[in-house]
């Protein structure tokens, strides 16, 4: 049985006559000084009181506990449960650890998704935005964004995938599953959802000789192998997962030259024209550097990383592999901007946030291509732009002596007194 239950005040309603409910434990009583747990449900108008209701009165969450009393050791409290009532156990702990054990990381399944459900059918506005939701025992995936932005991204000939951000190219993806079936379930429901709302199935160069040229990935092994099993799997000719890599993914350069600090010649990577110049050096770096950069360059002798990274490996032409971006800065911009809101928010706080910044991008862009009116009026004037760049670098500079001048104050340094300064009433002479 649950320790916890839901209730509704005997007295104190509001001008509507509706009583405030409250959340207390089993074992409380209506004395002034009592010992359990009691606290008032707040902002109960906008929340689902049905469902948490059911979290407390239907046992949809088992109980850990009888009885939810935690004592700290410097406690002086002169009277306790009585074991022969209600049995508990005595949890102290010393130096290292002196709290509760904390909550769970990840909201449980029987709580995220009901709040998802009803979110969805009660804001319309969410109901527009989020386009699918997928739920199982062991997995959940809500794909969310606008159908003018599904249509969009159906006609662009590259895209990119950054799933540390949980985005697509104009799309965005909740899910659970970091495996090779998960981004392979994601890939094919994502696509799938492409061809519901525009009528047409999207289609890649490499397997049908038009539409999609590129996708940008990271070097995430689990994320490319479902991406090539996916089209492993719509390819009529079903031809390897190997190919079918090679000849459309391009990794990020950004996240190659970051962690380039040991070995300054592995840059060259990128660059060599011969097969045999790439294995080369690669077995020469196994075999003379340390640990971390032997491992480093065994993941990226792989077939499909040579292809990712260096053009002259990869099936798509050079041309077009050239003409592809090689980053993910739009993925990036789109979750610093979703940041804005705060960090570490909940599911549907994150879903709403991302809602309204999506339709202000959409509407941007609209007024971009309908009436040619931008979102921001910086002119293209080179010698405007240099000027604004001195002005600029003049500004950071100042800042710095500021709060260089600030800290040296703090740390009790003082300018010395000039000869001509006159001395305060009192000195002596």
């Amino acid at each position: 049985m649950p320790s916890l239950r839901i209730h509704s005040r005997p007295r104190g309603s509001d001008v509507n006559g509706n009583y405030h409910p409250y959340i207390a434990c089993l074992n409380t009583s209506p004395a002034y000084l009592q010992k359990h747990y009691r606290v008032s449900v707040k902002d109960y108008i906008s929340i689902n009181l049905e469902f948490l209701e059911q979290l407390f009165n239907e046992s949809i969450l088992p109980s850990q506990e009888e009885c939810g009393v935690i004592e700290p050791l410097t406690t002086r409290r002169k009277y306790y449960v009585n074991i022969q009532n209600c049995s508990f156990i005595v949890f102290i702990s010393y130096r290292i650890y002196q709290y509760p054990p904390p909550p769970p990381h990840k909201p449980p399944e029987q709580i995220r998704n009901p709040t998802v459900i009803y979110l969805y059918n009660t804001n319309l506005f969410v109901r527009e935005y989020i386009q699918e939701k997928y739920h199982s025992p062991d997995r959940t995936m809500i794909l969310y964004n606008f159908k003018e932005q599904i249509k969009l991204l159906s006609i662009l000939t590259s895209f990119e995938v950054d799933m540390s951000y949980k985005l697509i190219t104009l799309l965005r993806v909740f899910t659970d599953q970091e495996t090779t079936e998960g981004y392979y379930l994601l890939f094919k429901r994502v696509f799938t959802l492409i061809q519901k709302v525009t009528g047409q199935p999207i289609e890649f160069n490499s397997i049908h000789s038009n539409g999609t040229y590129g996708i940008v990935v990271d070097m995430d092994t689990k994320q490319y192998t479902g991406l090539g099993q996916y089209l492993h799997e719509i390819d009529p000719l079903h031809r390897p997962v190997l190919w079918q890599l090679q000849g459309i993914i391009i990794f990020y350069r950004v996240y190659f030259f970051r962690i380039i600090t040991e070995a300054s010649q592995i840059a060259g990577l990128i660059n060599y024209k011969s097969e045999d110049d790439y294995n080369q050096l690669c077995d020469l770096l196994i075999e003379h550097e340390n640990k971390k950069v032997q491992a480093w360059t065994t993941h990226k002798k792989s077939s499909v990383i040579k292809a990712g990274l260096n053009k002259n490996y990869s099936n798509i032409s050079v041309y077009i592999y050239n003409s592809i971006r090689n980053h993910t800065n739009t993925a990036e911009q789109s979750h610093h901007k979703a940041n804005a809101a705060g960090r570490r928010l909940t599911l549907t706080a994150v879903i709403k946030n991302s809602a309204k910044l999506d339709k202000q991008d959409i509407l941007q862009y609209i007024n971009r291509t309908d009436f040619n009116i931008h979102h921001s009026y910086r002119t293209a004037n080179i010698e405007t732009n240099y000027l604004r760049h001195i002005a600029r670098e003049v500004s950071c500079k100042r800042r710095r002596s500021l709060s260089s001048f600030s800290s040296n104050s703090e740390s009790g340094f003082s300018f010395p007194r000039s000869q001509s300064q006159p001395r305060g009433r009192g000195s002596n002479r």
